[in-house]
């Protein structure tokens, strides 16, 4: 288990053209790896008619079970939000959307997000446990 202190930030120019209007294969964008965790996105302009969201994919590149935990902060001009982000993995699983937690629209004031940032991510190896039956 190692942590890292390095975070890193994207930036995103919500008025231009972004093909990524659709959730097909080539239309995520990797962020980056760790401890066999791979972290990728897709950035929707108005993804409700009105507000900007991102949908991240977390897969599980390990043959074994994981548990993970990070910080994403979600930029505009004049504020930032802050999401803390939790949750296990079997080994190979792939999560993404809404039902995992893992989408945002942080500003539901038309506000358009100008960057993002994680920091304090974690990934440890999940411990497994053996059941013990009960002798009668």
């Amino acid at each position: 288990m190692r942590r890292v202190g390095v975070g890193f930030f994207i930036l995103f120019f919500a008025q231009g053209s972004i093909a990524q209007q659709f959730a097909g294969e080539d239309k995520w964008k990797f962020l980056f790896e760790h401890e066999g965790l791979r972290f990728l996105y897709l950035f929707y302009p108005r993804a409700d008619s009105i507000n900007d969201g991102v949908v991240m994919m977390l897969q599980n590149q390990n043959g074994y079970g994981i548990n993970y935990r990070f910080t994403i902060i979600f930029k505009s001009t004049a504020e930032a939000k802050i999401f803390d982000v939790e949750g296990s993995m079997k080994p190979l699983e792939i999560k993404t959307g809404d039902a995992d937690r893992l989408f945002w629209i942080p500003f539901e004031d038309g506000r358009s997000i100008g960057g993002i940032r994680m920091r304090k991510y974690r990934v440890t190896r999940k411990i497994r446990t053996r059941k013990i039956r009960d002798s009668v």
